[in-house]
């Protein structure tokens, strides 16, 4: 009599275990899409992207633009922290060369050239020199006010690795210098 009762056991283990695999893996499916908007779920995840790519629904996670321009142009991303303890993100090339994230962002350094990595003393803030006429044409953003860029730019995210204090407690200011929005004292 037992041993009738084992098979009904693996039996009935194996259609709860295929029960929850089917209840748990919705969440997993790959959701057909046209658009990206109908990508996003109910409750979205914060720093993740949610976009429509060949029918299919896909995610990746975001954060700061510079990281992520570097990450999608082939470049490795390697957080370094200085003297200081200020943290700063420096793209690798597969030539070995790198550039500051954000030097590379705005396409002032490129690989193989080797661009000086180091951040200012003191300083924790970034610029996009977005284009601009007057400093009302720049805004503060990031996740602690520490970039500066122009209202015509797509609003900056970053990923809180920066430390206090922050440019405006040190004294600068974002404004408008040679039609470029920048952080000055």
């Amino acid at each position: 009599m037992k041993k009738k009762q084992k098979p009904v056991r693996i039996i009935l283990i194996l259609i709860l275990v295929g029960l929850l695999l089917v209840i748990f893996s919705q969440s997993f499916i790959e959701k057909e899409c046209k658009k990206n908007e109908d990508c996003i779920p109910e409750t979205p995840m914060a720093g993740v992207k949610y976009y429509c790519e060949n029918g299919s629904c896909k995610t990746k996670p975001f954060g700061n633009p510079a990281s992520e321009y570097c990450l999608e142009h082939n470049g490795t991303l390697e957080i370094r922290t200085d003297e200081n303890e200020n943290q700063y993100g420096v793209c690798i090339f597969a030539d070995s060369s790198e550039c500051e994230e954000w030097t590379y962002y705005r396409q002032e350094c490129k690989p193989g050239m080797n661009h000086p990595t180091t951040t200012l003393p003191e300083y924790h803030g970034s610029s996009t020199y977005g284009r601009c006429s007057s400093v009302d044409d720049c805004l503060i953003s990031g996740c602690n006010g520490e970039i500066c860029q122009s209202k015509s730019e797509k609003s900056m995210v970053s990923i809180c690795v920066y430390n206090p204090p922050y440019p405006k407690e040190l004294g600068y200011v974002c404004t408008c210098a040679n039609q470029k929005c920048t952080w000055m004292k």
